[in-house]
C-alpha cells in the first residue's frame, strides 16, 4: 500500500508498516526493476482514480482495487498480490490507523 496515504496519521509508523522487499517483487514477478513498474502503475492508477471522482474521498475498497491492480500489471500474480494487500490491511488495523489522509500522487483525501 502506497505509505503516502497514510502519512499524517499519528498511528501510521512506516517503519513498521509491511513492505516487500525489492528482490522479492523481483524474484515473484520474474522482472526485473518491479518496484519501479508498481510505483509508476500506481501513479497512474491514482491519478486516473482522482480525474474520475475529483469531489469524492478515496475509500479502502478503492485503494485495494488501485493496489492489487498495480501490482497484477506490474507483473505479479493475482493471489500473491491480495495476499499482500490483505497482510498489509492487517498491519494498518494493528497500528491502529483509521483513515486515508492522502490520495497518492493527488493530494488530500478531503
Amino acid at each position: 500500500m502506497a505509505r503516502v496515504a497514510f502519512e499524517g496519521d499519528v498511528m501510521y509508523n512506516a517503519e513498521r508498516a509491511f513492505s516487500v522487499a525489492a528482490q522479492e517483487l523481483d524474484r515473484i514477478s520474474g522482472l526485473q526493476l518491479t518496484h519501479n513498474r508498481i510505483t509508476g502503475q500506481q501513479n497512474s492508477l491514482y491519478s486516473a482514480w482522482k480525474r474520475t471522482n475529483p469531489n469524492v474521498k478515496l475509500t479502502i475498497d478503492d485503494m485495494v482495487n488501485i493496489e492489487i491492480q498495480a501490482m497484477k500489471n506490474a507483473g505479479i500474480p493475482e493471489d500473491v498480490a491480495t495476499g499482500w494487500v490483505v497482510k498489509a490491511l492487517e498491519d494498518l488495523k494493528i497500528q491502529r490507523v483509521t483513515e486515508i489522509k492522502n490520495i497518492p500522487w493527488s493530494g488530500s483525501n478531503y
